[in-house]
């Protein structure tokens, strides 16, 4: 029988509807620009922000669930861009501070719902 070899760098990721208000790592004045979540994992995040950013850019940010009322600070880095139809562009972006399970669970769509897919962790 053959082995099954385990994917230590694929993480779940699940669906959300959070709020973020992310800002660029060069912007001293700390103007944020506001944003959803379309999904989430303990590594990453995607997001759907109206304004542009370039791949290896440097963000921070918070995320909110306004119905759970919880708030997680973040900081990371662009991965992908995808503009989309609309005209707002889809982030994919690495944390650099994982996720604790509770903070993932706060944050995703629907405490009862499963998980979207894989997000697979990139090296440096």
């Amino acid at each position: 029988m053959p082995t099954v070899e385990i994917e230590r760098r694929s993480f779940r990721r699940y669906a959300s509807k959070a709020h973020a208000t992310v800002y660029r790592a060069h912007d001293l004045m700390r103007f944020g620009l506001r944003g959803s979540v379309r999904d989430l994992s303990t590594h990453g995040v995607t997001l759907v922000l109206a304004t542009p950013f370039d791949v290896g850019e440097p963000i921070t940010g918070q995320i909110e669930n306004p119905v759970l009322r919880a708030n997680v600070k973040m900081r990371g880095r662009v991965e992908n861009i995808q503009v989309l139809a609309d005209g707002s562009h889809r982030l994919g972006c690495s944390l650099a501070t994982r996720l604790t399970v509770r903070e993932s669970h706060d944050l995703k769509l629907n405490q009862a719902e499963g998980w979207v897919g894989w997000s697979r962790r990139r090296d440096p």
